[in-house]
């Protein structure tokens, strides 16, 4: 058996059609973001191989944020010309950054370079199996709810594009084996091996360490993002019957309904409620000032990311509204306060 086949018999390619096919029935092109970089070859290559015997269409393009010198440079060539030899399309997109450029910014460069490719298309992203764990222990480590933990999916929408992970369900070791297997070659990034950023160093230290004194984290580690991901998806559902019943002809949300939720639903509730219908994510202290005006029921006004700003008026309802300018962020009303009547909060 290959060193790249999976524990039920099936190479990494097979592991890939297994993703891919049932959504080419429905659309049959893909676009995907190469780096130049281990993952995303591997994929180019996997998904290559697959479309060329399917007949589906692939468009790949990168991204080159100038940020390693002539090195990024070097990486735009290796992708063009990977591209070029397997005669899949390849568009460069230059953005300029300075300073420290974070994952969640890169992947909005990525996303805004995609959406002039095929609107319509799946977006192939190269997130593997150990992507998953470090995720999982960088977000820990950090400081984040159930829901932070459950990781990424294999297939999830990102504003107007849907996004499909094929090698979510690929270790590392799998993606090295196949890529020796065939001799492909890869870009390697030097920062990789600097343990001065936290996930090189969870990768580079901190899993070595684990798996030496529990050999078999990674796949605990799997097991408990799936079962976090299952009960996610459960109450996503429910916050959908909740939205259902909050929800105002006006486009508010009925207070009362929101105070007769358990805490616990109530905060999933507003997670939930932020991020499909404001593109926004409330960190957990957020979440904890919202839900506590809400409980309290008074009167207020409170600052969320982005210039959304929510108010409750004296109908009874919550609405959500776009700032006309920029709000300075202030301390919700203590309990004190309020019993004074004189609450007017932002957070």
């Amino acid at each position: 058996m290959n060193e790249y086949m999976s524990a039920d018999g099936l190479s990494l390619q097979d592991l890939v059609a297994r993703e891919l096919l049932p959504l080419a029935a429905e659309e049959p092109r893909f676009i995907m973001s190469v780096s130049g970089g281990r993952d995303s070859i591997c994929l180019l290559y996997a998904a290559h191989e697959l479309f060329k015997k399917q007949q589906l269409q692939l468009v790949a393009f990168h991204v080159n944020f100038h940020l390693r010198g002539e090195d990024s440079n070097r990486d735009e060539e290796f992708v063009l010309k990977i591209c070029r030899k397997l005669e899949v399309p390849c568009f460069v997109f230059s953005v300029s950054h300075r300073g420290k450029l974070s994952q969640e910014e890169a992947r909005r460069h990525r996303l805004e370079a995609s959406k002039p490719l095929w609107p319509g298309a799946w977006l192939l992203e190269a997130h593997h199996a150990d992507d998953q764990i470090e995720t999982l222990l960088f977000r820990l480590l950090r400081g984040t709810g159930l829901s932070g933990l459950s990781g990424m999916k294999v297939n999830s929408q990102r504003e107007d594009r849907r996004v499909v992970r094929p090698l979510l369900r690929v270790h590392r070791a799998q993606i090295e084996a196949y890529l020796d297997h065939l001799k492909i070659k890869f870009r390697e990034d030097l920062t990789n091996a600097e343990d001065k950023y936290s996930r090189n160093w969870i990768r580079n230290k901190l899993l070595p360490r684990i798996e030496k004194r529990f050999p078999r984290a990674r796949g605990s580690i799997l097991r408990l993002q799936s079962q976090i991901l299952e009960e996610d998806e459960y109450f996503d559902a429910e916050c959908e019957k909740i939205h259902r019943l909050a929800f105002t002809d006006s486009g508010g949300l009925r207070l009362t309904t929101l105070q007769s939720l358990p805490k616990a639903l109530l905060k999933r509730y507003l997670h939930f409620y932020f991020r499909r219908e404001r593109a926004v994510i409330l960190d957990r202290t957020q979440i904890q000032e919202l839900s506590q005006l809400i409980a309290w029921g008074t009167k207020f006004t409170w600052n969320a990311p982005q210039n959304w700003v929510v108010r409750l008026g004296r109908d009874g309802n919550l609405r959500c509204l776009k700032a006309k300018g920029r709000s300075l962020p202030q301390r919700p009303p203590s309990p004190a306060k309020e019993k004074k009547g004189k609450v007017q909060a932002a957070g």
